[in-house]
């Protein structure tokens, strides 16, 4: 091969060369491998060194046209062999590329589109379908495939979004929501931007991805809800709430924080604590209250507000770390009231002489408030407190100071609080008193962390008790004797009449004696109601609960008033239900003077009519109560509206001028409402004036089972026989009618004057039945029924029936005297069926006993 054609093939090689660089790209060509050009090169110098030797040996000679058509078409051939060597090698790294590319967008779990505007043809990678839960390629790729998965409120958004990118050319990027093939709805991030464009300058193809943001949609909407939470939380507290950063700067508060110093939220914020703090400088703030999250402290304050003024503030923080960050929340209670509270208290407790004290039980430290010094005569400068200081004080009362330290031991065992009274000696040896209150204060574990009390000195309210108690004591007594003193000689008088009404009279002297008995008997219920005031408001009137035949004190109450209810014309009605229990247990002797107090009032008030008694049982709310309404209705005058809410008050009547037609004193509804009320019940009344009143109570009791009925023995009754009666009396003209009273009945008495003289009696003779007054000389009724008892009159008397019988008839006398042994009771002024009935009982029980 010469060198001439040596040259000629290297520079068609050099051009070919020069020719795909021009179509291929420096960067594609600088790729191919150097043993590709000198393969090609090879070839051709082979091909050219060919046709020269087919030339030279005229082997063919007819081929010299035909070697020049080779010689042409050669590189021709070998170009076209080495452009599609060499675009198979550019697509194989396209490909190779394109996969690497792939497996880097899956890595980031990015899906790519590709979309070719003029044809509308999109191209969906792989990610892209399972990413909505498809198959590859399941769905169209198409730009209608993508709009029709749009959520229907993103597509408008969308699609201005895309097409206002074609208009600028920016890249963009967006948020919407696409339909997944389970039903739901994804959120997804779109970034894309055109890549191609026409000859106009028009985009005809866009380029981008799509990215899978659910999860943080989901996490960002939970942040969001949280953070509303927590503002909300904030705006609503009724306290300041304060975030600060490490150097105590506020990087968030809330609006009431703000309101609490005077600035706007925005003013607030960047504040550094001792912009606001009155009480520590910057110094001890930096020191004190460094902000980690070890944190944690409450404690009292002042603030100073944006105009200067400052107020109390109780601040309670803690410590925390976000991100790394250290910050500390606080909570601020404006605390100004309840400061101002607690010194007027502290006033108060100084004025009123309330102390207070404190054991810290960790250290053993004991404080005192300046008024316990006081009230126990000690001096703070000299004297060190300790726990047993106070019980100390009462060494004097050992069992006191005993019962003080239990009663503090038993508090502390059950987290609960205690008090009591006790003595103390004070150092100039005069005597106090003073209450005690105590309470422990425990930490979340349980354990005592303080004992903290109050000493109140209660030596004047004692002495005030003490005399009011003697007081009550003294009143007791004189309304006793004042009782007897107006009772002996009511007894002597109405005794008296009584034995002249049973002489022979003519109609003018029976007049007179009926009159002047009448007046007795209401000047004696009179008295009884005075000293049943005075008893209730003393506290003395003890309730009963016994049990007793309803019908029988119902019935009772009924026959009483029914002669005088006919004598005025009027008809008593009483209704039952048969449905009611026949026996209950209360204080049958209350009720029957409740009811008798309205009954009575119900004739007194009433000229012409009906008055009705009913009764209903109600519902029972307990198995253990046993309630009943009792209702008393009248057709009498009335009662105004204005004397309704005072009606119960003592001395309150309806008529108030001097032109009474009634006669009363106005305590009989104060004493029946009282009563009702001591037994636990209610009392109401509803009333139009002129057409009459209605009176209801209700009283709880309790069902009794009822007693087996045994028919009455057909006996001759007790009291008609002739007994031997010792009647010991004192006043001589209750002798003499209570001794007439007895021969009358058929029985022989014996008189004597004093307890020793009935005692001295009744040794001496053999009597049936005492009649034992109880207010004599030498020696009283109570104390000789009490020797007696004892056999100090015979073993043979100790058992035989005593009658009291006393001008003492206030409440609670008569159980005090059945205490005492005596067998009944009998209240001056003694009436003959009254004694007939107390004498039947007494010695039917005394029959039965013995």
């Amino acid at each position: 091969m010469t060198p001439v054609l040596f040259l000629d093939g290297l520079s068609v090689v050099l051009c070919l060369i020069a020719a795909w660089v021009l179509l291929a790209g420096w960067k594609t060509a600088r790729k191919v491998r150097a043993k590709s050009v000198i393969a090609g090169l090879i070839i051709w110098c082979a091909f050219h060194a060919f046709s020269n030797i087919l030339e030279q040996i005229v082997v063919v000679p007819y081929l010299s046209e035909a070697e020049d058509y080779i010689q042409m078409m050669g590189p021709v051939c070998w170009a076209s062999v080495f452009y599609v060597y060499l675009l198979a090698g550019e697509i194989e790294s396209r490909r190779k590329s394109e996969d690497r590319l792939a497996l880097a967008m899956d890595a980031v779990n990015d899906a790519i589109w590709d979309w070719d505007i003029k044809t509308g043809k999109v191209y969906f990678s792989s990610r892209w379908y399972t990413m909505l839960g498809y198959v590859p390629y399941e769905l169209p790729e198409t730009f209608a495939t993508w709009e029709q998965l749009l959520h229907p409120d993103d597509v408008k958004t969308a699609r201005g979004v895309v097409l206002a990118h074609l208009e600028i050319g920016e890249p963009f990027q967006i948020e919407f929501r696409m339909h997944a093939k389970d039903g739901s709805w994804r959120w997804i991030f779109a970034r894309g931007k055109s890549v191609g464009w026409d000859e106009s300058g028009s985009a005809t193809r866009m380029l981008g991805t799509h990215i899978d943001i659910t999860e943080r949609k989901a996490a960002e909407q939970a942040l969001l809800l949280e953070a509303g939470r927590r503002k909300a939380l904030m705006n609503i507290s009724l306290d300041g709430i304060a975030i600060m950063d490490s150097e105590h700067r506020i990087v968030e508060a809330n609006q009431k924080f703000a309101d609490m110093l005077g600035y706007t939220q925005e003013e607030v914020v960047q504040l550094h604590t001792w912009d606001f703090e009155a009480r520590y400088s910057k110094e001890d703030i930096l020191t004190d209250f460094p902000v980690s999250r070890e944190v944690q402290f409450s404690f009292e304050t002042r603030h100073r507000r944006k105009d200067g003024s400052e107020y109390d503030a109780e601040v309670t923080a803690a410590g925390a770390v976000v991100d790394e960050t250290p910050c500390m929340f606080t909570v601020t209670r404006d605390i100004t009231a309840r400061k101002k509270a607690e010194e007027d208290l502290r006033e108060v407790q100084r004025m009123a002489g309330l102390g207070r004290w404190d054991w810290d039980v960790k250290t053993g430290d004991v404080t005192w408030s300046e008024e316990v010094y006081t009230i126990f005569g000690l001096n703070s400068e000299t004297f060190t407190p300790q726990i047993d200081s106070i019980l100390a004080l009462s060494a004097s009362w050992p069992n006191e100071q005993v019962r003080g330290q239990e009663l503090l031991d038993r508090a502390i065992a059950s987290h609960g609080q205690g008090h009591y009274d006790q003595r103390f000696l004070r150092p100039d040896g005069s005597v106090g008193h003073y209450h005690s209150t105590f309470q422990g204060e425990y930490d979340e574990n349980g354990d005592l962390l303080h004992i903290k009390g109050s000493v109140l000195d209660v030596t004047e309210r004692n002495r005030a008790i003490e005399e009011a108690v003697a007081a009550n004591r003294a009143k007791s007594e004189f309304l006793a004797n004042m009782s007897h003193e107006i009772r002996t000689p009511l007894n002597g008088i109405m005794g008296m009449l009584h034995l002249l009404g049973a002489t022979p009279l003519d109609v003018e002297q029976k007049e007179y004696v009926d009159a002047a008995y009448q007046s007795s008997g209401r000047l004696t219920r009179l008295l009884t109601d005075i000293l049943d005031l005075s008893r209730i408001d003393a506290g003395k009137v003890s309730i009963l609960k016994e049990p007793f035949d309803f019908n029988d004190a119902v019935i009772g109450v009924v026959q009483l008033f029914g002669p005088s209810a006919n004598e005025q014309g009027l008809e008593l009605k009483l209704t039952i239900p048969p449905y009611m229990p026949d026996r209950l247990s209360g204080d049958v002797v209350r009720l029957q003077q409740v009811l008798s107090n309205l009954v009575g009032n119900a004739i007194k008030f009433s000229d012409t009519g009906t008055i009705s008694i009913d009764i209903h049982p109600l519902p029972q709310r307990t198995p253990d109560e046993y309630h009943v309404l009792f209702s008393v209705a009248d057709p009498g005058i009335g009662i105004p509206d204005s004397l309704l809410d005072k009606l119960f008050a003592p001395f309150v009547q309806g008529e108030t001028d001097f032109k009474r037609r009634y006669q009363g004193a106005g305590l009989g509804l104060t004493i029946t409402k009282r009563l009702v009320v001591l037994m636990g019940g209610t009392m109401a009344v509803e009333s139009e004036e002129g057409a009459g009143t209605v009176f209801h109570f209700c009283l709880p009791f309790q069902i009794v089972e009822p007693l087996a009925y045994t028919p009455p023995a057909d006996e001759e009754p007790l009291v008609s026989r002739g007994l031997r009666i010792l009647l010991a009396e004192d006043d001589k003209n209750s002798e003499i009618v209570e001794t007439k009273m007895f021969e009358m009945l058929g029985h022989h008495v014996q008189a004597v004057t004093d307890g020793q003289q009935a005692l001295t009696q009744l040794e001496a003779e053999s009597y049936d039945l005492i009649l034992m007054d109880v207010q004599m000389p030498v020696l009283d009724g109570v104390e000789a029924t009490k020797a007696i008892r004892r056999g100090e009159a015979g073993e043979m008397n100790k058992d035989i029936p005593i009658i009291a019988v006393t001008a003492y008839a206030m409440t609670g006398d008569k159980e005090k005297f059945l205490e005492a042994g005596m067998n009944g009771y009998l209240a001056k002024p003694v009436e003959m069926d009254v004694l007939k009935e107390v004498l039947e009982f007494v010695l039917s029980e005394a029959e039965d006993s013995a």
